[in-house]
């Protein structure tokens, strides 16, 4: 694929994100429900950053450092609603490669921090390699995943980057993973579902066949090839060690004991009245957390990929008021599929 032939998307319009989350506001009523005025005094109390003003960059006084770069960052990336992939199927996408096909414009590039305009540029020689290797593949063991930036508060950047947890798939692309994290201060690793909270590092790091797996070859190369010298940070730590909660190793939804849903129901209907309204009943809740698992009862199950331009997009549906399936949020998630991702912090090496 030459440069004359990468697509150029249509933007989305710079409201996009503010109406959904105005409709999400709508949905949840005047009166703030428990939860949050719970997270409200908990932010307030840590004093933890949030809104929009959360990712200016500031130093350890909290003192605003560089007014300008926090400017063309907002303007090019952070304030971004993204591109429209396919109008049809509603595919959209703020992979900044997406955003600026073509590369990215010069006066972000100079307000960047070094490391990770590097990254960026890796990333983006990454894409380029995909496209002259393999040309506009849907082969999941060739194509890339997206890239997502973002600034988290004080001015810290972040990289979500997306993985095919297939060795095939590493021995494609690990040379740009290498590349990439010779550059990072810390790497975060998905949580393994069946192992305890926090022992996903120790066990990726220690399998005895790691040069034949995924994450575990990423560790290794990160720090014996990349040279990384930073943290590993466990993400997305759901513990099913213990119980299957959302989805059994065979694919089914777990027969969980029905005063499970009763008790469930009850604290729903006393912390959040709002979303219990919507729900009704013991027996509709049931059903939304079936239909929202990753079983094969699941919603999950008809996640939409669409390729374009050597990337996968991977689009999780949600379920509407009527039982039909959503591109978007349609504040029927029970957090089963919006806030899922839990951190612990592990300072290992």
């Amino acid at each position: 694929m030459n440069k004359e032939s990468i697509k150029e998307y249509k933007p989305l319009g710079e409201n996009h994100w503010f109406k959904v989350a105005e409709r999400l506001y709508k949905e949840a009523g005047k009166v703030p429900d428990r939860l949050e005025i719970r997270a409200a005094i908990i932010l307030e109390a840590l004093g933890l950053s949030s809104g929009e003003t959360s990712a200016l960059g500031v130093n350890e006084k909290g003192e605003r450092t560089d007014i300008k770069k926090d400017r063309v960052i907002a303007e090019y990336l952070t304030n971004k609603p993204g591109v429209l992939i396919d109008k049809k199927s509603g595919v959209t996408s703020s992979d900044f490669r997406d955003i600026y096909p073509n590369g990215l414009p010069r006066e972000l590039e100079e307000a960047l921090d070094k490391n990770t305009l590097a990254i960026m540029k890796v990333e983006y020689s990454h894409l380029d390699n995909i496209r002259k290797k393999f040309g506009d593949t849907e082969n999941d063991l060739e194509v890339d995943d997206p890239v997502h930036y973002f600034r988290l508060p004080g001015g810290v950047d972040l990289f979500v980057r997306g993985y095919t947890h297939n060795p095939d798939w590493q021995e494609n692309h690990g040379f740009y993973l290498r590349r990439v994290n010779s550059y990072a201060k810390v790497i975060s690793i998905e949580g393994i579902l069946s192992s305890h909270l926090g022992e996903t590092l120790d066990e990726l790091w220690g399998d005895p066949k790691w040069r034949e797996g995924h994450y575990s070859q990423l560790m290794h190369e990160a720090v014996d090839e990349a040279k990384f010298n930073g943290l590993f940070v466990e993400v997305d730590a759901r513990d099913a060690s213990a119980l299957d909660m959302d989805a059994t190793p065979s694919g089914h939804f777990p027969k969980l004991p029905d005063l499970f849903f009763i008790k469930y129901f009850e604290y729903l209907k006393r912390e959040s009245p709002g979303l219990a309204s919507k729900i009704f009943s013991v027996n509709r809740l049931k059903d939304l957390l079936r239909r929202q698992s990753t079983s094969d009862d699941g919603v999950i199950t008809m996640e939409k990929d669409f390729y374009d331009n050597s990337i996968i997009h991977r689009e999780h549906p949600y379920i509407t008021n009527h039982g039909e399936t959503s591109l978007g949020p349609t504040y029927l998630e029970l957090g089963q599929m919006m806030f899922t991702d839990d951190i612990q912090v592990t300072p290992w090496r």
